[in-house]
């Protein structure tokens, strides 16, 4: 006759195994030279868990700092097998965003935001576009704040103003405020 005890006995591993499944961990070092992103985690009570894989979304990469954490989960309910599915640092996740908002952002407060009205906001100390062949803005209004400085020539397809001066209508008489 089979007994509670024995059932219990033949669950026992299996029941150890779906615990460990799943797990938080913080990050104690980042190895980003590979493939794939492997992590060093401190699991459980401080156990050490070393070349972690860490999946990320296609199209996104970061390097996560130091004390971040992160969701595992042990393959087959392995601790050998163990994969990192997210990793977060809390402490500098942005918290003012909206429903629906989104934000790229980084440990040093820069970010872009992806904002409901259909507004992207950069905030940077300093922004770079590159382009290799050919950067187009299309908008119905363009402005730019402050000081402008151009490297290269200026041309344009229709007349330009500087203030109420038409530069294509402005003409100067010969010698006129030149110098003597």
């Amino acid at each position: 006759m089979v007994t509670i005890r024995d059932v219990q006995k033949l669950l026992a591993p299996l029941a150890r195994r779906l615990r460990l499944i799943a797990d938080r961990a913080v990050v104690t070092l980042v190895n980003d030279a590979l493939q794939r992103q492997n992590l060093q985690l401190k699991v459980l009570a401080d156990e050490g868990a070393d070349d972690v894989e860490r999946f990320q979304n296609y199209g996104h990469s970061s390097v996560p700092p130091a004390g971040s954490e992160a969701v595992v989960l042990g393959i087959g309910g392995a601790r050998a097998g163990l994969v990192a599915i997210v990793v977060e640092d809390k402490s500098v996740r942005p918290t003012d965003l909206e429903a629906g908002d989104n934000c790229l952002y980084h440990l040093e407060g820069h970010r872009i935001l992806l904002l409901k009205d259909g507004t992207i906001a950069i905030e940077a100390k300093a922004v770079t576009l590159t382009a290799t062949e050919k950067f187009t803005i299309i908008s119905s209004d363009t402005e730019i704040q402050g000081p402008l400085h151009v490297t290269g020539p200026i041309t344009s397809d229709e007349d330009v103003m500087a203030g109420d001066i038409s530069l294509s209508g402005h003409d100067h008489e010969e010698g006129v405020g030149a110098p003597v």
